[in-house]
């Protein structure tokens, strides 16, 4: 090895541009200040921030790296062979997501040197390898051009995004032109060592699959070379700037007619426009410069959940006051209905009166339920039934909100099919989803359910394409002759629905039949009424805090509760009351429940256990979990103080 002589700042003493102008070690060994000259064909990696160097020497440590380490004051040196040109750099980022200087031997002419010797006291080598059998520097030590707002994985835990920031970087670093391999081993790396709470294994896994990679011919490493004469990067920054595009979720977004819209094609429309002569391959490939360059994360994109747009304005649910349109505002639908607060709609007024048999509570109901459709969270945490025999109104009405949303804004999954991550993915910017005459299936898996009632964050996938983090805002809105069964019987699921019965009765024999109901609840004037109800409604949820609560509601629902369990329909069958509850024990009490279900014709395998009958029981009465044991030995249940 070749060194030099320093002064006490570290600035060298003579030249150091030949092997003629360095020295020895036994020349050097004497003086306070000297450095070694990194020798050709190896780099030095400084890692001088106390975070970031213990992550370096985990690393090391952890994947067992062949790499000669010197401790610094701040830091640490780590020396590797590099069979490729690098350049000397300051503060890079590495593809793995922290951060180094490099002092490199392969940067043509230009020598570079690392201190070995300051003021007198050597830097302490605490991992000795010789140069010959130093790892080559791994890819994930290589400088990437990452933006600085973003990528930060450091400190990122539970709760942070991991997932979709790993997803989102996968693609990046296709795009810097890293090969697969090379970046689950980054990606890897990035979990296990940089992450403040790393993902678990299976997490991970599903991040790493191939679906998870773009294919090669979308993926083009972003430069400015010209392709026949052709610079992509130039004309997707052109589309870009003048066109207002966003990614999100590897959904190409076009702010067009005043708002987001999710449509490809709008895009190579635009191409043709510019550039008429444009080829296919070309407009591929610029296509996949705008997803990566106009890529953000959901969490990034700050919607206002109070603002609607109609064909005529953006609209403040809770003031009513009108705003104008801009590509600033971020939003990815409209709903097809033009905003007037003057107008009256009187089919629109007598049929709803007529199908909620003129039940003022149930119609506030419904109102604030259309209204709660225009907030983009899901605040309330409620799913709709509409619940009843056929020829009631049920599918008129749904057929008005589907009109008055807009397809673009409603999915049509079925109750039973929520637990689906790809049936899920569809929830995406949707404002509602309403499932038309649900099987009447048993319910047996109800946590994703619940989440997607009250917004909590769900993992789904296109097929095809990597899977993400949604938390829906869509509202949930099912019809039913009958309600499915539920296996949760828990107030956490019976607390998020809302069964709204459909009471009335239509015949064409009726003296006020009208055979073009349908088409004058879809005109512009029902539809702008329908509007004003649903702002009505959603200001008066808003000021409440909660949905109006039905009597009729109220009954539906225990009759649900009470049909979807054997233990409330004992409690119901023999008039159980609190007093009895109270005067009997608890075994008494089950073997009372046993009896009575064998003689209901219930067979004994499907009977109700004790645990779950005492947990109902508990729920139904607001008992004490823990029961009391009395002078005869047996427990008893006791009223919760």
């Amino acid at each position: 090895m070749e060194f030099i002589i320093l002064d006490e700042n570290k600035h060298p003493t003579h030249k150091f541009k030949t092997k003629a102008d360095t020295k020895t070690a036994q020349e050097v060994k004497e003086f306070d200040n000297y450095a070694a000259v990194v020798p050709k064909g190896f780099i030095v990696l400084d890692f001088d921030t106390v975070d970031d160097a213990e992550i370096m020497l985990q690393i090391a440590d952890g994947l067992k790296l062949k790499t000669r380490v010197y401790q610094t004051k701040r830091g640490y040196h780590f020396w590797f062979k590099a069979n490729e040109v690098f350049k000397n750099f300051v503060k890079a980022r590495l593809a793995c997501g922290i951060f180094a200087d490099c002092r490199s031997g392969t940067n043509g002419d230009k020598r570079a040197f690392v201190v070995l010797k300051k003021n007198g006291k050597k830097r302490k080598l605490i991992r000795k390898v010789a140069l010959k059998d130093l790892d080559e520097v791994p890819e994930f030590l290589k400088p990437v051009s990452a933006p600085n707002d973003k990528f930060n994985f450091k400190e990122m835990g539970d709760g942070d995004g991991r997932n979709q920031q790993l997803y989102s970087y996968i693609v990046f670093l296709q795009g810097q032109g890293l090969k697969k391999d090379d970046i689950r081993q980054t990606i890897s790396v990035i979990n296990d060592y940089v992450f403040a709470e790393p993902l678990p294994d299976h997490e991970l896994k599903i991040i790493l699959r191939d679906e998870a990679f773009k294919p090669d011919d979308e993926v083009k490493k972003i430069d400015s070379k010209k392709v026949s004469g052709f610079k992509h990067n130039e004309f997707g920054n052109e589309l870009i700037n003048q066109y207002h595009i966003v990614t999100v979720n590897n959904q190409l977004y076009v702010y067009d007619d005043g708002y987001y819209q999710q449509d490809d094609k709008i895009i190579e429309r635009k191409m043709i426009e510019m550039y008429p002569s444009i080829k296919q391959n070309q407009r591929s490939e610029v296509l996949a410069y705008i997803r990566i360059e106009t890529h953000r994360n959901q969490a990034d994109i700050k919607i206002n959940p109070y603002i609607i747009n109609v064909n005529n304005t953006r609209l403040d649910v809770r003031t009513g006051k009108l705003l104008d349109f801009t590509p600033a505002a971020i939003e990815f639908d409209r709903i097809p209905v033009t905003y007037n607060r003057d107008v009256y709609d009187e089919s629109v007024d007598k049929m709803l009166n007529k199908v909620f048999v003129n039940d003022e509570e149930i119609r506030a109901l419904f109102e604030e339920i259309i209204g709660y459709c225009l907030i983009k969270n899901n605040r309330y945490r409620a799913g709709f039934m509409f619940v009843g025999n056929g020829r009631n109104g049920k599918s008129t009405v749904l057929d008005m909100i589907k009109n008055f949303l807009g397809r673009r804004n409603y999915s049509t999954i079925g109750l039973d099919k929520l637990t689906d991550r790809f049936a899920t993915a569809e929830l995406e910017h949707k404002l509602a989803n309403i499932g038309d005459d649900i099987n009447n299936i048993p319910l047996k898996e109800t946590g994703t359910i619940k989440k997607i009632f009250t917004g909590d964050s769900i993992m789904v996938e296109r097929k095809g394409e990597r899977p993400f983090e949604l938390e829906p805002y869509a509202k949930m809105i099912f019809s039913a002759n009958e309600i499915p069964r539920s296996y949760d019987k828990t107030d956490g699921f019976y607390s998020r629905l809302m069964f709204i019965p459909f009471d009335a009765k239509f015949s064409a024999e009726d003296d006020d039949y009208d055979p073009n109901i349908e088409d004058k609840l879809t005109t512009k004037s029902a539809m702008s009424y329908l509007l004003n109800l649903a702002l009505k409604g959603v200001q008066r949820l808003l000021k409440n805090g909660e949905f109006t609560v039905p009597q009729r509601v109220l009954r539906t629902m225990k009759e649900y509760k009470t049909d979807n369990s054997t233990t409330l329909s004992w409690v119901e069958d023999q008039d159980i009351d609190l007093d009895h509850i109270l005067k009997i024990s608890s075994a008494d009490l089950y073997s009372e429940f046993v009896n009575w279900c064998k003689g209901s014709g219930i067979r004994t395998n499907n009977i109700t256990g004790k645990k779950i009958f005492n947990k109902e029981l508990i729920q139904e009465f607001d008992l004490e979990k823990r029961q009391k044991q009395k002078g005869d030995g047996k427990r008893y249940f006791i009223v919760k103080l």
